[in-house]
């Protein structure tokens, strides 16, 4: 009976080895594979600048080159936290785990960065528009694709980082799969899933607010000065609000779409705008003062007022939120936006007097 039990015992530590051995080999091809399809890419954007937006100075050759930049940085410290995984097939599990928490911190620090892919999700669309009637542009594509393969063209080329960027939380989704419950590896890999899936989140969103805003922001920005200009890369953030004192519909609140850029407030009313007589309002953040406590009553929780101050004329602007999260939210964001706006005059009062 006891040799019996002894063979069961066994037989389980022998299937629980195996069955690790089968995961370890799965973590180091996913390594592998993360690594060679990154250097891959790298060198499909490169190929995209180099062959194809810079002969024909495309407006998308900004983005891709800051993108390019970004994922040749990702690159080099991607080799290096993959280490030698890449290079040897009997790396001990010591060193592979070592591997597996490098990789997953660099994602999550670099998450940041790739907010790049918003910025170009949004530049592709802005293409995609401007090429249909634009025939000269797709001659000019099609002419600089040397080896006449589809997988070499322009097309195929400027789609890679959106399908890219939709990749990376697959191959950290295995990583976690296949790591030990209660692992340092497998919390920093979910660590890593949170922070792409939230960044995920952020690209599609920005993605439907350039789609939704996008050529409306464009339009009025070419009709104010280069210090009015908005940039949905520096928009901090956007919400629904309803505009309560506007001096031509007082009987009732009008709705509105307000954005808080870096440098600015946009208040844009679609519901007031005709094609060519667009109601909206541009409050540079060094003219704006905030008036959050406005009554004790319970609306004040979602009251807020802008006083727009240029020179010696004040404009006030009520306006009321859907709820508390987004007033503070938008609040906080103004202040940020002073702040930094604040920082940058120091900053440049303090080169000039040098």
């Amino acid at each position: 009976m006891a040799l019996e039990k002894k063979g069961k015992i066994n037989g389980l530590h022998g299937s629980l080895s195996q069955s690790n051995e089968l995961a370890e080999e799965q973590l180091r091809k996913t390594i592998n594979e993360l690594v060679a399809t990154e250097e891959n890419f790298v060198k499909d954007i490169r190929k995209l600048v180099d062959q194809y937006l810079k002969p024909t100075n495309l407006p998308i050759l900004q983005t891709a080159g800051r993108l390019l930049r970004v994922q040749t940085s990702f690159l080099f410290a991607l080799r290096d936290a993959a280490g030698d995984v890449v290079h040897k097939s009997d790396v001990p599990p010591e060193q592979l785990r070592d591997s597996l928490i490098r990789v997953s911190t660099l994602f999550i620090n670099k998450c940041n960065k790739f907010k790049i892919y918003s910025d170009y999700s949004a530049a592709y669309l802005r293409f995609q528009q401007n090429k249909k009637p634009n025939r000269e542009t797709e001659e000019l594509l099609n002419k600089n694709n040397l080896s006449g393969e589809q997988s070499d063209s322009a097309q195929s080329l400027l789609i890679k980082p959106i399908q890219r960027v939709l990749k990376y939380p697959l191959f950290i989704q295995q990583i976690k799969d296949n790591c030990l419950n209660g692992s340092v590896e497998k919390q920093q890999a979910e660590q890593a899933l949170r922070r792409m899936h939230a960044l995920a989140d952020y690209v599609n969103e920005m993605q439907r607010i350039t789609e939704q805003y996008g050529p409306i922001i464009d339009e009025i920005s070419m009709k104010h000065s280069a210090e009015t200009h908005m940039n949905l890369s520096e928009l901090l953030m956007f919400a629904n609000v309803n505009w309560l004192n506007y001096t031509e519909n007082r009987s009732r609140p009008v709705a509105c779409v307000a954005f808080v850029f870096s440098s600015l407030i946009f208040i844009y009313c679609p519901s007031l705008s005709k094609h060519k007589n667009r109601l909206y309002r541009i409050l540079p953040i060094n003219e704006i003062e905030v008036n959050e406590n406005i009554t004790n009553s319970k609306e004040s929780q979602i009251l807020f007022v802008l006083i727009h101050i240029k020179k010696s004329q004040e404009t006030i602007y009520h306006f009321c939120c859907f709820d508390s999260e987004i007033k503070n939210h938008f609040i906080k964001s103004i202040r940020k936006a002073a702040a930094a706006s604040a920082t940058a005059n120091s900053t440049n009062n303090t080169i000039a007097d040098v």
